[in-house]
């Protein structure tokens, strides 16, 4: 039995053998062959490799992806020198050395996305990997946290390029954006004072933006809780690009024209969600891009109404350099000839400032040149 025992347990020794060779082999193969390896595993089963030998150690830390399901590892104060993507999503921060490392440390970080976290009782974060182009942060609460103060999060965005914002229900904080291209700020409806006061230091934080997103209820943040604000933020002189989404905006509103006054070099503007005014056609005061810089206005979801009909010829009465104006309508107001036939003839009949600007209709039906 003995004998036969040696047999049977001799092929199982030399298997053993083999692989203790094999993972020697491949711990000896150069590091980027290794992180191509960890790369194909699932981020857990990765970080397991750690436990094959002092090589293997924190190996995984370097991988340029890592997706976390339920937790970070058990110590979150391990530094990621080669991550350059990094979302997460329902996370609630507690510890703020920790945080600030894998907010901040990473030197190849450049795209950061935090859905619907939260900031738990920190006081103050600092957002600064030095290559970070891209950051978004949305917050899907409809109320604001019930602890304490509100955590301030200090942006320091020296190569930021990309930045969007919805909720504001952390206070963000923008600095040193010099390079930033697009930005965009949402919020909810009927959001309280204290909000209305971060997005207004947030804005002020996105003075060097070149194309600026902003929700319906930022601007109806801006009439109902922080008016007296407005003469307080900088000037957006590198702003090109202005779009309004959400529900439709009214030119009527005083608040909306002093902040145009904030834009003096705007050459596009546009309104998502269609536009309306009730005035006599004069904008008091006429903002300074209407008067040398703004080139192309757009319109979209255009239903014929007459107030919206109000709302283009302000515009056209008060745009002296426009080269054009496009308009897409709606589905319905498409559907209807006859509404269609009288929108063209109001349109003709529209007096315009400038000499140079055409009219677009857009689809649904195709282009239609006035």
């Amino acid at each position: 039995m003995e004998a036969a025992n040696s047999v049977i347990q001799e092929p199982q020794k030399k298997q053993e053998e083999l692989n203790e060779e094999n993972s020697k082999s491949l711990g000896n193969s150069p590091e980027d062959v290794l992180l191509d390896i960890l790369s194909l595993l699932p981020t857990k089963e990765a970080v397991r490799t750690s436990l094959l030998s002092k090589r293997w150690g924190y190996l995984w830390a370097s991988m340029s992806n890592l997706v976390f399901d339920g937790s970070l590892p058990a110590k979150r104060t391990i530094c990621f020198p080669n991550l350059k993507i990094l979302t997460m999503e329902g996370v609630t921060f507690w510890d703020e050395d920790s945080i600030q490392q894998l907010l901040s440390a990473p030197p190849l970080l450049e795209k950061l996305e935090l859905y619907n976290c939260s900031w738990g009782d920190l006081k103050v974060v600092t957002i600064s990997a030095p290559k970070l182009q891209y950051l978004s942060i949305r917050e899907y609460r409809r109320r604001p946290p019930s602890h304490g103060d509100v955590c301030q999060v200090m942006i320091f965005g020296e190569s930021l390029k990309e930045f969007y914002s919805r909720g504001l229900f952390g206070h963000y904080c923008l600095h040193n954006s010099v390079s930033l291209k697009k930005a965009g700020i949402f919020t909810y409806p009927n959001p309280s004072v204290q909000i209305a006061h971060r997005m207004y230091k947030l804005l002020a934080g996105l003075s060097n933006v070149q194309f600026l997103q902003l929700s319906f209820a930022v601007v109806k943040v801006l009439v109902k809780n922080g008016e007296e604000l407005l003469p307080q933020m900088p000037m957006f002189n590198n702003l090109m690009d202005l779009e309004f989404l959400g529900k439709l905006i009214d030119l009527d509103c005083a608040t909306l024209l002093a902040l145009l006054q904030k834009f003096p070099c705007l050459k596009t503007l546009k309104f998502s969600e269609g536009i309306s005014a009730e005035g006599d056609g004069i904008l008091n005061p006429v903002p300074p891009c209407f008067l040398s810089q703004l080139k192309c206005i757009k319109i979209d979801k255009y239903g014929g109404y007459y107030y919206e009909l109000s709302a283009v010829k302000i515009l056209l009465d008060n745009a002296i350099v426009l080269d054009e104006i496009v308009i897409t309508c709606s589905e319905d107001f498409a559907r209807d000839s006859e509404l269609r036939k009288k929108f063209y003839k109001h349109l003709r009949e529209l007096p315009k400032r400038s000499r140079n600007c055409k009219m677009v209709l857009k689809e649904p039906f195709p282009d239609f040149i006035l």
